[in-house]
């Protein structure tokens, strides 16, 4: 019997999340599917609830194999495939009804090899849910109509991230050009999603935010541990890209925007592994050494797709030793350094208190994400100087002026910096609210 989509789940040591990802497929609005979960050695109690699932719903498939890592499952599930098209999901993350639906229609209604939809990003420890800023780049990335590589040139490396859980793939466009995953223990999915993306005919992004991606979760494979045990892994990947550019006639090595992703690449692993000063320096001259290589006159002062910032990370690099990159990064914070959530410490509540929250930066809007689900408090307001609207969230924001107006037992000042957490309180003071009806945020 023909069907239509074949997800392929590569699962190790998944039993705390392997239930929801599961129910969450099950529960899709379209159902012409099999599920194939590779079982890559898992010691747990993986095996045993991928058995009682497979018994109940002949769609889900189970394969065994000897720890080997992601890559070589994925490449074992597509051996099994017998869908039209395939998705590469993984077993911790969650997925909305639609997901299949909205992916395969694109698919079909634009004849396209290759589908890429957004995503959602949730934080395993506190719960926080944000908007992933590197699902699609809009920027960059054609939305709701067809393009390929040839199309947008060297724009198609900065279109979308480096994995394969947001794209739909057609399983003849992947047999058709031998892609397969890597073996590495990591970085395994990024040769494989960029030759997708150069070789296909047909790419299509929609909007949707259709996948929550689990992060802050110590079981990852994704892990900072194994990027220090193995740092040359991305250097070596960028390495393969370009012969198989070569080899296939693809002609964008050397254009600004891929040099600019090789560089990205490199200081991205660079800011992650070895954590004593005699090994980075040998990493940092491997990376240097990779980077004259190139064999390009790229202006530091005028970066097409790089941060201002992480071009001068790179300068610094290429001009640079060790020491002069390491007082760079204690003075300056570049893209790579991940930005915190702040949790707020709700034992500065009383039980049933009302808050209107003053604030609509980083720290405002992670309060309003943990405080609308909190059960001891409620929000009834939130006021900033600037802010009218929060993209993230979807929520507006009233100005300051309007606070008196609010019925509430508690004004939460949600900002970071002390001088104007200062000023905000003493703003309110001149307004003659009640000093105790304010608090200054507090962390857990």
């Amino acid at each position: 019997m023909k069907t239509t989509v074949s997800i392929i789940i590569p699962i190790y040591n998944a039993e705390k999340y392997i239930e929801s990802a599961i129910q969450d497929i099950l529960n899709q609005s379209f159902q012409d599917f099999e599920v194939i979960c590779v079982d890559d050695g898992s010691s747990d109690l993986s095996a045993s609830l991928l058995k009682r699932y497979s018994s109940k719903d002949h769609r889900i498939k189970i394969l065994h194999q000897d720890n080997q890592g992601a890559g070589v499952a994925r490449n074992n599930g597509l051996k099994q495939a017998k869908g039209d098209f395939i998705i590469f999901l993984d077993s911790d993350d969650r997925f909305e009804p639609d997901m299949l639906t909205k992916s395969v229609e694109a698919a079909c209604a634009n004849c396209a090899d290759v589908v890429i939809f957004d995503f959602s990003e949730f934080d395993d420890a506190t719960g926080i849910v944000t908007n992933s800023s590197c699902g699609i780049n809009k920027q960059n990335a054609p939305m709701n109509q067809c393009f390929s590589s040839e199309s947008i040139c060297d724009k198609i490396f900065w279109i979308t991230n480096p994995a394969p859980y947001n794209k739909l793939f057609r399983k003849s466009f992947l047999i058709d050009n031998n892609l397969q995953f890597d073996s590495t223990p990591y970085a395994n999915d990024i040769f494989f999603v960029y030759m997708s993306l150069l070789l296909a005919h047909k790419i299509y992004c929609i909007s949707d935010r259709l996948l929550r991606y689990r992060c802050n979760n110590s079981a990852s494979t994704t892990g900072n541990n194994l990027r220090e045990k193995h740092p040359n892994i991305v250097k070596n990947y960028l390495e393969a890209l370009i012969a198989q550019m070569k080899e296939r006639g693809i002609k964008l090595n050397g254009t600004v925007g891929f040099l600019e992703f090789y560089y990205e690449q490199l200081l991205f692993n660079m800011s992650f592994v070895v954590k004593d000063k005699r090994s980075l320096r040998v990493f940092f001259d491997n990376v240097k050494n990779s980077l004259y290589s190139t064999e390009f006159n790229y202006d530091f002062n005028n970066p097409v797709n790089l941060s201002k910032n992480n071009a001068k990370l790179l300068d610094v690099i290429f001009n640079g030793d060790i020491e002069d990159y390491l007082l760079f990064k204690l003075r300056n914070k570049t893209s790579y350094d991940r930005r915190k959530h702040w949790y707020i410490d709700e034992q500065i509540f009383e039980p049933g208190s009302r808050v209107v929250i003053y604030g609509a930066g980083d720290v405002g809007t992670d309060a309003y994400r943990q405080l609308s689900n909190s059960k001891k408090v409620q929000i009834v307001g939130w006021v900033d100087k600037y802010l009218r609207y929060n993209e993230q969230l979807d929520v507006s924001i009233t100005d300051v002026a309007s606070v008196d107006e609010i019925e509430c037992d508690v004004i939460l000042i949600a900002i970071m910096n002390k001088d104007k957490s200062k000023d905000a309180r003493e703003e309110l003071a001149r307004k003659t609210i009640r000093k105790h009806r304010i608090v200054d945020v507090r962390f857990v």
